[in-house]
């Protein structure tokens, strides 16, 4: 997996995000966020309907990068970012005009996100363009978590549990304490996640400058898209 490379953002000060993707398709602006800090934080049920998340910034636009890499999604879908004093709470709205098309896929831990719709989140902390935390889900509400490092450069998520290659790889063997649940209904399926501050490596004190982006899969569509729009050269 090389996409860190481009996974570029910043949380700055009190977990203000500007995301940011360099290598963009066809003169594309990079996307930037905000994420708002939560008075009291969401429940991690994967309902999605916490008063919390009523008010916070939509982050939309996802972008195809497979079949045609570019183009418009076939299926929207919406993220929010929050934070408390203690973890980072996404919230993605995944909605699908044929709920019912939806493959949820195996219920193991670090299942093979190739086989099923999901949900992933690429944290670069330290914003080294080299190395990433990925955290991921399926309709099944399983719990996907890995290291990148070097780029990837070697592996990507679809094999093996570590994959690597002379300057890095993918490590699936890592496993973080953090929570995720899903839900779905007749307007697609929702995922809600809480990753400890504790969970993640980052630069002591002062303002943070991470990476993020979210990536989607659609199963029957053979259809990925991501938020900051990633060049298929750089694999993922």
């Amino acid at each position: 997996m090389r996409a860190t490379r481009n996974l570029l953002a910043g949380i700055v000060g009190a977990m203000l995000v500007v995301l940011v993707a360099p290598a963009l398709l066809h003169g594309q602006q990079a996307p930037r966020a905000h994420a708002s800090e939560f008075a009291a934080p969401p429940v991690i049920d994967g309902r999605l309907d916490d008063e919390a998340w009523s008010g916070l910034e939509r982050l939309e636009g996802f972008t195809q990068r497979e079949p045609t890499e570019g183009q418009p999604v076939s299926q929207s879908t919406e993220v929010r970012v929050g934070y408390d004093g203690a973890a980072l709470y996404i919230g993605a709205w995944l909605f699908d005009d044929d709920p019912a098309g939806i493959v949820t896929g195996q219920t193991l831990r670090d299942a093979s996100l190739d086989d099923s719709d999901a949900f992933v989140v690429v944290l670069d902390t330290y914003l080294d363009r080299q190395n990433a935390l990925v955290f991921g889900t399926t309709p099944a509400g399983i719990e996907y978590d890995g290291q990148v490092t070097g780029e990837g450069v070697g592996g990507g998520r679809g094999g093996g549990r570590q994959q690597r290659g002379s300057a890095g790889g993918f490590n699936l063997n890592w496993d973080a304490s953090w929570e995720v649940a899903t839900s779905r209904d007749d307007r697609g399926w929702y995922a809600e996640m809480r990753i400890p501050f504790s969970t993640l490596r980052y630069g002591a004190g002062g303002p943070q400058d991470w990476g993020l982006n979210f990536e989607r899969k659609i199963r029957r569509n053979s259809e990925q898209s991501m938020w900051a729009p990633l060049p298929r050269q750089f694999g993922v």
